[in-house]
């Protein structure tokens, strides 16, 4: 029954039933990614993302955030799904923009290039376009591009894209999925569709030292992930070293080079940590670049440590024996927490999708915080539904809210006992709106706790609203019961009666819209 429990959860993006559509109007959840690249140097030149088509239409955005200059986009390849049709494509662009906030906007879109009489190979296949000879310039950064064909039939000849939201990255850039486009350009949008295609390009060298991501949370924790190219340097040894102070001045080393960190106790933790082996914070800090001169370094942050302002580091690396080869210089933050929390939270205040039982049934979400050595919690606070779908709840709708225990402190809710509990109604559904409830007494908690929110679900509803641009870490879950579930109506004092999804078990991994507050 776990599997067919499993089965009954769904994602839900809400889309106006009056509007035909050759998109099917389904929803994929985005596949989760951090922006750490698998950089290979094998990829330059061109970047694919996928050819499984589950849907289509006549265009797609997505963005690219190059690392080095690309000179030219020359060309891309397309699925067209019917084989043998000649094709009118139109490639577009924004410099120094995000395809996000534009998927409506026509006029922000410049045009890369138009060819005619492009003949398309077939479902699932590359169909060539050649853009070349545009004299588009993309440098580092964030810019967005698209691609429309105007040969849309409806259900017959359309462009071939896959449901759902993905990362992609070589040693040049990367590539991030967005939208469907309807036709004509820019006259509706689906979220989140992933473009099929290749997208050919010309591109100087990239630098020696790349980091992603660039701003890690103190208090939610997470990896820095630092990419070395040694262009000829292959099987040399290099060490990564950093800096709490800035750039200048630089740290002379044997042989004359310069190395632009400014040493301080933060360069001195580096080397002796790679030294140690990285005591599981800094690793491969010092090691050998393969024989492609590629090598990966990686700093993790825990998590639930607090600083009282941001931390600003430097990071370079060089050569040794002989010190003949020194990088440029890169910055990441790690910003820091309030000494003491008021608001217990993990997510990011906009939710992307909702989750509920396809049969209807009660629906509860959880989430697990860490107290310390102790609080009390006055309020657990929720938004309910996606925001914009006008799926969620109905307002009115009766929720109870909740605070259990966790005896054995693993972070899993099964044991919980109920600590507190307070109730109400919907409010502000399908909204990033929260709604404050007020539990029936203060509740006193200890290391670590779990909130939640449950409510008779309906079929159709997607109560759970869920932030999936944070990872859950761990500290998602999903229960209930569905309706007809052999384990009966679902009883939050006995939370072992019924089973309990961590959300990143089964797929989902993201944070709830889902928060405590202790006053």
């Amino acid at each position: 029954m776990k599997r067919l429990a499993l089965l009954s959860l769904i994602f839900c993006l809400f889309v106006p039933a009056l509007f035909a559509v050759n998109d099917n109007g389904a929803a994929s959840p985005p596949a989760k990614h951090l922006k750490i690249a698998d950089y290979n140097v094998g990829e330059r030149g061109s970047i694919t993302t996928q050819f499984a088509a589950n849907n289509g239409y006549s265009g797609n955005t997505w963005d690219i955030e190059p690392v080095t200059t690309l000179t030219e986009c020359t060309a891309m390849d397309i699925n067209w799904m019917s084989a043998g049709e000649l094709l009118n494509v139109d490639a577009y662009y924004i410099l120094d923009d995000t395809a996000d906030g534009n998927e409506l906007n026509a006029g922000a879109w410049s045009t890369l290039g138009n060819i005619t009489g492009v003949v398309s190979a077939g479902a699932d296949l590359p169909t060539y376009c050649d853009f070349s000879g545009n004299g588009v310039v993309f440098g580092p950064g964030e810019h967005a591009m698209g691609v429309h064909v105007n040969n849309y039939l409806y259900l017959i000849s359309y462009l071939g894209y896959t449901n759902g939201q993905y990362y992609y990255s070589n040693a040049d850039l990367g590539l991030e999925t967005w939208h469907g486009q309807a036709d004509p350009w820019c006259s509706y949008a689906f979220f989140p569709r992933a473009w099929n295609g290749t997208l050919y390009y010309n591109a100087g060298p990239p630098p020696p030292l790349m980091v992603s991501p660039s701003e890690i949370s103190a208090y939610f924790g997470g990896t820095f992930t630092f990419s070395l190219f040694g262009d000829g340097l292959g099987g040399r040894d290099f060490v990564l070293l950093g800096s709490a102070t800035g750039i200048s001045p630089p740290i002379m080393l044997p042989g004359g080079g310069l190395l632009w960190l400014a040493k301080d106790w933060f360069t001195t933790l580096c080397l002796q940590a790679a030294l140690a082996g990285g005591w599981g914070v800094l690793d491969n800090f010092i090691g050998t670049l393969d024989v492609d001169g590629l090598a990966t370094a990686t700093m993790t942050l825990p998590g639930h440590c607090q600083l009282y302002e941001d931390l600003d580091l430097w990071f370079a690396w060089t050569t040794y024996n002989p010190f003949d080869f020194q990088s440029n210089t890169v910055q990441v933050t790690v910003t820091g927490a309030p000494p003491e929390l008021e608001e217990y939270l993990w997510d990011d205040g906009t939710s992307e999708n909702a989750l509920g039982w396809t049969s209807g049934g009660v629906a509860a979400w959880i989430h697990s915080f860490d107290s310390g050595v102790g609080d009390d919690i006055e309020q657990v606070c929720s938004c309910f539904g996606q925001a914009g779908s006008g799926n969620g709840p109905a307002n009115g709708t009766d929720v109870d809210l909740w605070v259990w225990s966790d005896p054995n402190q693993d972070g899993e809710p099964s044991d919980g006992l109920v600590l507190g509990h307070g109730s109400g109604v919907v409010d502000n559904t399908s909204t990033n709106t929260f709604n404050h409830y007020n539990l029936d007494a203060s509740t006193a908690v200890t290391g670590l706790f779990f909130v939640g929110a449950s409510l008779d679900q309906l079929v159709g509803v997607y109560a759970a609203p869920m932030d999936q641009n944070t990872l859950g870490l761990g500290v998602s879950f999903f229960g209930g019961a569905y309706t007809g579930s052999v384990y009966g109506y679902w009883d939050p004092y006995n939370l072992a009666g019924h089973p309990i999804y961590a959300m990143g078990a089964i797929g989902f991994d993201s944070a709830w819209m889902l928060r405590a507050n202790d006053s």
